[in-house]
């Protein structure tokens, strides 16, 4: 079995009040730094051969503590990047759930398309499928992965098998874990969302 650590970064300024999406300089803040050494702390002891980032500074900023610990670099892959948000990256929540294809989007994700941006099963696929060659690539290996919250939720889905409609039910709060195991044969969600 591949095993999977499914990270999403740490607290940064514009969590929980807009949406950074793929903005540039976006960094950890205090909270965030805390968060990134606890998940090195609680991943330090695993056999872990590899770490995987998006390319968004908050994602790596979280990976840098693991790496360290580990002696491993830390391997960018646009697969784990954030959410492509459009028209709404950057944007107050306040201002954007005034707009109905935002209310839209989050009750039916499965088929409605951020303006300008993704649509989930486009996140989904470029996820899964990269999650798909790590596990031929590195078969029996544990793996780090530092992505965002719907990504890596959109990844649980795919491993569980649920609708894309279903993505509310999962939570990946800032510097939680979730751990998925592969093989040929089955997946396996281990743990969801441990902090």
């Amino acid at each position: 079995m591949t095993t999977f650590y499914l990270i999403r970064h740490g607290s940064n300024d514009f969590l929980p009040r807009a949406l950074a999406g793929r903005l540039p300089n976006v960094h950890l803040n205090g909270q965030g730094r805390v968060e990134a050494e606890r998940v090195a702390e609680r991943l330090k002891s695993a056999p872990i051969c590899q770490i995987y980032s998006s390319p968004m500074e908050r994602c790596i900023e979280t990976a840098g503590p693991l790496a360290r610990a580990l002696n491993l670099p830390v391997q960018i892959s646009e697969a784990f990047n954030e959410v492509d948000f459009g028209e709404w990256m950057g944007a107050e929540l306040t201002t954007v759930q005034k707009d109905p294809r935002w209310r839209q989007w989050i009750a039916f994700r499965g088929s409605h398309v951020i303006p300008g941006g993704e649509t989930m099963v486009q996140i989904q696929s470029r996820v899964a499928s990269e999650l798909i060659r790590l596990k031929n690539d590195f078969p029996q290996q544990h793996i780090a992965i530092f992505s965002h919250g719907d990504p890596i939720r959109a990844a649980l889905c795919h491993w569980l098998g649920m609708p894309l409609d279903f993505l509310n039910r999962l939570k990946a709060d800032p510097g939680s874990i979730s751990v998925v195991t592969v093989n040929d044969a089955v997946a396996i969600v281990e743990s969801l969302n441990v902090k």
